[in-house]
């Protein structure tokens, strides 16, 4: 089933929800919450209404949006596509932990995930990447 949208409102801080069966997405209400650790890995189906219009499963633009988050952890979640370029002021700005390991994503890995100030942990591993 879904991720019930309450959880971005109730002042969680650490949500893990990995090795589930959970549909849906991620909540709009995520955008503003104080959550600081979103860990969703093994979750497959989670994404599978957040393809564009060329059938690629991206990273939801809400996440991009969650202002405290630190931790993130997308590892064996059936993304591929092509992995975005960040907006250096805007993404990520507490950013520590940035797991997407065991994906299908393909092309570049966008040289400005190096820059996000706070990353410690990048773990990229099990995916297309090239260059």
């Amino acid at each position: 089933g879904p991720i019930p949208k309450e959880y971005g409102t109730s002042g969680l801080t650490i949500l893990k929800l990995g090795d589930n069966e959970l549909t849906g997405g991620v909540p709009d209400t995520f955008a503003d919450s104080n959550i600081v650790t979103l860990s969703l890995e093994r979750n497959i189906a989670l994404f599978a209404d957040e393809f564009d219009e060329e059938g690629v499963a991206k990273i939801p633009d809400v996440i991009y949006a969650m202002p405290a988050l630190e931790v993130l952890e997308l590892a064996n979640c059936g993304l591929n596509g092509g992995l975005p370029a960040l907006d250096i002021d805007a993404d990520f700005l507490n950013l520590r932990v940035f797991d997407i390991s065991d994906n299908m994503f393909t092309g570049q890995i966008p040289r400005n995930y190096g820059n996000l100030a706070d990353l410690r942990v990048l773990l990229m591993a099990n995916n297309n990447f090239e260059g």
